[in-house]
């Protein structure tokens, strides 16, 4: 029975790593940020299982694998895992305690080794990501054995969303996305951006630098250092919007899943505030009066991040590669500066900032 779950979960892409104690199988596989596992329990005679033991067991699987900044020890793969989705099989001769264990912990499903039936109580999940039909297909020999394999699937699935529903706070099912800070700054910039067009004209220089884009005057007459902050979240008109948008969702996404949410708040917000400040101080040493607004300066905060983080992982990290961002970086800046009316020197000042940034906070994990 042990063999036919090892072949059938290797077969669905699985990998297999031994953990303590020896009873324990432990099969995973990684997707966008999230970590699928299955716990196999062999409950032998001489091994006693508890409700709280295995509890126990679960929690250190969970912790094991959730790894937010880097590689899961013993495990070859690195990459950030943010969400760890737990099955836990127990296969046992003797199906009593078996059922108790599967009728008080969750996430669990039972094998009766003698003979290969599937069991499901109605609290447990009816399906993980298609392996229910396909292991039972497998420990069955190709037969299709009814019992609780094969009673009311459709009222399980039914009872686990409602539950999961119920369980979960709409701030948990946000924070379960993996780069949700970068999807609500995302989503702040388009809802400025459509505020501000609700009351003017966003491509008319007095109209933003009257709501907070960055105009020398202000900056150094008045003392509205603040500027240098909100000018992160305005755009001139709905093209400049849709431009940083598109880029920063794709490479916010892949940085914040990399270095982590708190450091990727910081390198963006960070590189944002010097790319506009160096702007700013070119601006005065030019004696030139521009109204400047953007994310472009954050965004290019990102790239320079991105670019350590590659470097600091040997020159590739997931699908990027240091030849790929900086050939990214090259192209963005020689369209800004052979471009008419882009702030470039913001641009540099952010990269050069979210490179820093991130040599300060990002360490590879061994």
């Amino acid at each position: 029975m042990i063999q036919k779950i090892d072949a059938c979960l290797k077969e669905r892409g699985y990998s297999f790593i031994k953990v303590s104690p020896e009873e324990v199988g432990v099969y995973y596989r990684f997707t966008e940020g999230r970590a699928q596992v299955v716990a196999g329990i062999f409950m032998h005679p001489g091994f006693v299982l508890e409700t709280e033991k295995l509890q126990a067991i679960q929690k250190k699987l969970q912790e094991l694998f959730l790894h937010p900044e880097g590689r899961i020890p013993g495990c070859e793969q690195n990459m950030a895992i943010y969400q760890v989705e737990l099955l836990t099989l127990l296969v046992a001769d003797d199906i009593g305690q078996a059922r108790m264990l599967g009728g008080s912990c969750r996430n669990v499903w039972l094998i009766n080794e003698q003979t290969g039936q599937l069991m499901i109580f109605e609290n447990q999940p009816g399906d993980f990501y298609g392996l229910r039909d396909t292991l039972q297909e497998q420990i069955s020999g190709g037969g299709r054995q009814r019992g609780y394999a094969s009673q009311g699937y459709a009222q399980m699935d039914n009872y686990r969303r409602t539950e999961e529903k119920r369980g979960l706070t709409l701030w948990q099912r946000i924070k379960q996305y993996p780069s949700w800070c970068n999807a609500g700054i995302v989503l702040i910039n388009i809802i400025v951006f459509l505020s501000l067009s609700a009351l003017g004209d966003t491509e008319s220089a007095a109209f933003m630098e009257q709501h907070g884009a960055v105009f020398l005057p202000d900056v150094f007459g008045q003392g509205e250092w603040w500027r240098l902050f909100t000018a992160i979240f305005l755009h001139f008109g709905l093209a400049h919007l849709a431009n940083n948008m598109i880029v920063l969702f794709w490479t916010g996404d892949r940085l914040e899943r990399l270095i982590g949410k708190w450091r990727y708040l910081i390198i963006y917000f960070g590189a944002g505030l010097c790319g506009n400040l160096l702007s700013l101080l070119v601006t005065q040493g030019k004696g030139t009066l521009t109204v400047s607004a953007g994310a472009s300066g954050a965004i290019f905060g990102v790239f320079g991040a991105l670019l350590w983080v590659i470097i600091a992982n040997r020159g590739r990290v997931e699908e990027l590669n240091i030849r790929g961002i900086v050939i990214m970086i090259a192209l963005s800046l020689y369209y800004g500066f052979t471009s008419t009316g882009v702030d470039n020197w913001c641009h540099v000042g952010g990269l050069i900032s979210g490179f820093f940034l991130s040599l300060l906070l990002y360490r590879r994990k061994d």
